[in-house]
């Protein structure tokens, strides 16, 4: 992986945080929140997160021209984190906060967007299983014609 790769993370971050939905205090509220959960999954802590994720909502809804945009890089942003984080170590706690947060921005207002499905996380490959199938002998005969290249039809 080249270096240039892993700076690319905060030139993502500075894309999203450029559209100011979401602020530094934002990130901070919902980190203390998240980081404190002693289990992700209890849900007992949903209405905490929600309240505090709630003024970049707001934010968001305020821009009507940028919402795709903002949705966008928001996405590249998270897709990049959680790949990243699969190869490298980060030490960067601010960063990883940004990540918490965007994370569950970008599920809110995936969750509020109307004729999308995104199944992004809910679907986790478990194994994967390669059979072989039929063979077919596919061996050139000597002078047996022209070969044609692949042409498109529409």
């Amino acid at each position: 992986m080249s270096p240039t790769e892993q700076e690319q993370l905060p030139d993502t971050w500075r894309d999203v945080s450029d559209l100011l939905v979401i602020h530094d205090e934002d990130v901070d509220r919902v980190a203390k929140i998240w980081f404190a959960l002693d289990d992700p999954t209890d849900t007992s802590q949903h209405p905490q997160l929600y309240a505090a994720l709630k003024p970049c909502e707001d934010r968001f809804k305020a821009f009507d021209d940028e919402q795709d945009t903002f949705r966008k890089r928001l996405n590249q942003f998270v897709r990049m984190y959680a790949f990243l984080s699969q190869v490298l170590s980060y030490t960067d706690t601010q960063m990883e906060k940004r990540y918490a947060c965007a994370r569950m921005l970008h599920h809110r207002l995936r969750d509020q967007a109307e004729g999308a499905l995104d199944l992004g996380d809910d679907i986790v490959m478990v194994y994967l299983k390669i059979e072989a199938g039929d063979t077919t002998d596919a061996t050139l005969q000597e002078g047996g014609g022209e070969l044609t290249a692949f042409t498109r039809t529409d």
